[in-house]
This record gives structure tokens, sequence and C-alpha cells, in this order.
């Protein structure tokens, strides 16, 4: 007896694509979300290769036009309407809001020019590429090339020797080379995982896991949260009764793993073995000098708290929270209620918050509720810790995902947005 093996699939087949334009829609959204690995990666390639990287961020985004281009070429005209109107309406809408906060609160121009510019270089091509996707199964691909592409372009990044991301200045590194690499191999890692737990295939498995070592040696903490989150809710909410189980065991052998491995001996070891291979390892140096909980947020939260106690009703605008803090105060709700006011801001992450968990809970189709996870995970629980909601390419995609799932709110487990295979 002839034992059939299926063949790995990475990139879909012509016929997987049901209507004229959607394998084009399908690698837009491919190439729009998976951005932040190829510029960073197509930096490190070209300096290694010819020393300098003069062309780097125009090879990339000539990749980034150039798939929307097809796809908006390639998409007839009467579907232009569907996928590409509301998402330009809303471009359109916040840098006319940027705009008008210029004017409002001109001691923030500065910083509002620069965010003006971040929002149109990254933050808008989540909401260009969100909407291009209808079927839960192109949704499934998608992440898996995605976390792919990803992978492959940053893994080497912390090894390069020509990597402007980590370089060395004064025998001192810094922490931006780690946030910005860490944020964005936390895309790969998180899709990994999601792949793996939804093919059960050994080779998802193993790269999953080798990213996820990798991140949590040399990333960032709050990848590591963001890591945790997303699995805890995706085997709580996305995995039949029996699975569960089994997820739950493995973890808790996992964190017998884990702990026996963090003590002091070991991590000496693996921090030697790391820099050996010329790579500074922040969270091992935080964990043995017994400093992983402290940071430099707290001195920022303070100033945010301190204002909001103080009665800031009317709010210090856009831009106005960086000016108070000297930085974005690293969480969205304080974001909100230093940009907005107490009152309005407040209310809009009550918005946000709210149409989050009562779609969670109304996902029937375990499929597609795994995907919304993938995007709550990439943009929620990062921007609950770090950076800035202006700036986030999967805060803006997980908006147009939240639209977009309340606008089929009566479909959850039809073809349209949620099919299964």
């Amino acid at each position: 007896m002839r034992l059939k093996i299926k063949r790995y699939q990475l990139i879909p087949h012509w016929s997987e694509f049901e209507r004229n334009g959607e394998k084009y829609r399908f690698w837009a959204f491919v190439l729009g979300l998976s951005f932040p690995g190829y510029h960073i990666g197509l930096n490190t390639l070209i300096t290694s290769i010819i020393g300098s990287n003069s062309i780097d961020t125009l090879l990339a985004y000539l990749i980034l036009f150039g798939s929307m281009f097809m796809a908006i070429i390639k998409t007839p005209r009467s579907q232009w309407k569907e996928y590409f109107q509301f998402p330009l309406f809303i471009i359109i809408a916040c840098y006319i809001i940027l705009s008008i906060s210029s004017w409002l609160n001109p001691g923030n121009v500065f910083v509002l020019s620069r965010i003006k510019t971040t929002f149109i270089q990254t933050a808008c091509w989540g909401i260009l590429v969100a909407n291009l996707i209808d079927r839960t199964t192109l949704y499934q691909k998608a992440f898996k090339l995605i976390g792919y592409i990803v992978f492959w372009f940053l893994v080497y990044e912390p090894f390069a020797p020509q990597s402007t991301l980590f370089i060395e200045v004064n025998n001192s590194w810094g922490t931006s080379g780690y946030l910005t690499w860490g944020y964005r191999m936390l895309i790969a890692v998180i899709l990994l995982l999601y792949t793996a737990m939804n093919s059960k295939r050994f080779i998802d498995w193993f790269f999953a896991i080798f990213a996820t070592v990798e991140l949590i040696m040399i990333g960032n903490r709050g990848s590591i949260v963001a890591i945790a989150i997303f699995i805890m809710l995706y085997v709580v909410l996305c995995t039949e009764t029996k699975r569960k189980l089994k997820y739950i065991a493995i973890l808790l052998c996992l964190v017998v793993i884990v702990y026996s491995t963090l003590q002091p001996e070991n991590l000496m070891h693996m921090e030697s073995v790391l820099e050996q291979c010329g790579v500074h390892s922040r969270n091992l140096t935080k964990l043995l000098d017994s400093t992983m909980t402290d940071s430099g947020r707290d001195a920022g939260y303070d100033i945010a708290l301190n204002c909001i106690k103080e009665g800031n009703w009317f709010g210090l605008g856009i831009g106005g929270d960086q000016v108070l803090v000297g930085n974005y105060p690293h969480n969205i709700l304080l974001e909100f209620m230093l940009q907005y006011g107490n009152i309005f801001g407040s209310v809009l992450f009550l918005i946000l918050a709210w149409n989050s968990i009562s779609i969670i809970w109304k996902i029937k189709n375990k499929q597609y509720k795994a995907i919304f996870v993938v995007f709550f995970s990439l943009s929620m629980v990062k921007l609950w810790l770090s950076s800035t909601y202006w700036y986030e390419l999967w805060f803006w995609g997980y908006l147009i995902i939240i639209i977009k799932t309340r606008k089929y709110s009566t479909y959850y487990n039809e073809e349209c947005i949620c099919d299964t295979e």
C-alpha cells in the first residue's frame, strides 16, 4: 500500500481564487502587512551586499505600491467601491483631522508633522489592505505567507554586521533596535504560531518555536506579553474542548521547562553563548540584574496620570501627549485621554474595548475568531504597552476588521467572510 503524503503548500494555486482580481488583492494584503519585515530586511541585505542602503526604502515601496497598483487595475471597476472607497475615505478623514488639529493646537505642530508623515508612510497601509480579502481560507493562507516573509527577512537581523538596528555605541546597546526588531519580529512569531496550531505540521511548529525562542532571547518584554496573550486567547476561544486540554497540558510543561531554564547559572551561560555570536540579549541582562519589571515608561505614566487627575477635560490635542510626556505615553488608554480629554477619550476607548469583546464572543466560527484574535494580539496588546496608535499598521487594519465584521454580523458562519474548508 502506497503512503500518500500531502505536499506542503505555501503559495496558493490560481484555482483557489474565486473572483477576478482576488489573487491580486490577496498579494496586496500579504505584501502590505508584511511591509514592516521586508522594509528592514532589505536595508540589511542591500547594505551587506553593496555597502550602502540608499535604495532599500525605494525598493520596499516599489513592492508595496506595485502590489496595490495591480490590485486596483485587476479588480473590476464595479467592485472598486466595495474594496477601496471606504479605506480611502478613512485615510483622507484622518489626514484632515490631523491638519485641523495642527491649526487648533499650534504648540503641537512639530509632533503633528511627524505623525502625519509616519501615518502616510506606514500606518495607512493597514487601512488599505485589510479590506481586500473576504474569505477565511484566504486569511489563513495570507497569514502563513506573511509569517514566513517577515521571519526570513528579520531572522538574521540581530547577527548582521551591517545592521542599522543593532549598532553598539560607546560599548552600550540602546533599546530602540530591540524594540523595533522585537515588535516587527512579533508579526512573524504570532502568525507562525497561528499557522502551526491551525495546520499542526512539523515544519510550521519548527519555525514557530525557533522564531519564538529568538524573540524571547533577543527581543523586548512587550513582545513576550503579546505572545502569551495570543496563545491564551487562541487556546481558550478558538479550540475545541479536547484540544484545549491538550494545549493546556503542553503549556504547563513549557512553564516548568522555562522556570528551570531561568536559573542564574543557565542565564549566564546563555548570555555568554549569545555574546560569542556577537549578540547582546537585553532580556537576559535584565533577568540577571533583577530589573525585568523596571521600566522607563514609569516616569511617563506618572506625568500622564497627574495631568489626568488635575482635570484634563478638553484634552491636549493630537500630539499634545508627546509634548507633555516627552514621548508617547506607551498606553493607548492614556493616549486617548490625554489627546481627547478625560471624558471623550475614555468613551472612545470604551467603544473600542466593547466592540473587541462583543465581536470575539459573538463569532461562532472558530476559524474566523482566530483571525480576529491575531489582529487583536498584533495591535491592541502592543498599544497597551508601547508605541502610538497613529504609527501602527496592524492597529488600523484591526479597526477595518472590526467594521467589516460588524457589517457582516448576521453572516458570521457564512462563506462571505467565514467559510471553512
